[in-house]
């Protein structure tokens, strides 16, 4: 097998994903929604559609890699099931049978993609991108939208927007801003 990248833009991603799609058809990939830019969030599924496992990457822009490990991890797990082979000491066709796996590789495209290339990888949102980055996007975080998505995962949420608004995290921003509600 290719020795693939672990980092990359949005459009190695996709690329990847339709490459993975078009080798391993018996895997289901889709899009299950769109960025706040329009990029799709892919997501890649193995097995038993009913009792899934879900992995999840790039929540946070700085963490584009984990969207190629994923799909690293996703090729390597279609490969093994294409020849019967076991991964890792484990047979996953059989395990296959009973539950699934469903991989949602990048969570935050633009955010990975503001990132790398700045405020005009925010498409219509690039006049807030640049107003509220400080010129370096090398610590961008969060969508085009200014929120930090890891800001929204936890479970104590209202005691993390009182910290947020606390420390001066109140509107859109390059990251630690989690939106005006959960799960915005």
């Amino acid at each position: 097998m290719e020795r693939a990248l672990l980092t990359g833009s949005y459009a190695q991603l996709r690329r990847k994903v339709y490459e993975i799609k078009e080798k391993y058809p018996f895997a289901s990939c889709s899009v299950c929604a769109r960025s706040w830019a329009g990029r799709a969030l892919f997501t890649l599924g193995l097995g038993n559609r009913e009792c899934v496992s879900l992995y999840v990457g790039c929540i946070n822009a700085a963490h584009g890699e984990s969207a190629f490990a994923l799909l690293r991890l996703f090729e390597n797990m279609c490969e093994a099931c294409a020849c019967g082979k076991k991964l890792c000491g484990i047979r996953l066709n059989e395990i296959l049978e009973e539950r699934g796996v469903l991989f949602i590789p990048c969570v935050n495209p633009d955010g990975v993609e503001i990132r790398q290339y700045g405020a005009v990888a925010a498409g219509c949102y690039a006049g807030l991108v640049q107003r509220v980055s400080t010129d370096s996007f090398d610590c961008w975080q969060a969508n085009a939208a200014g929120v930090d998505l890891e800001h929204n995962l936890s479970d104590d949420w209202q005691n993390l927007k009182h910290l947020e608004r606390s420390v001066g995290y109140t509107a859109p921003g390059a990251r630690f801003y989690g939106g005006g509600r959960c799960g915005l």
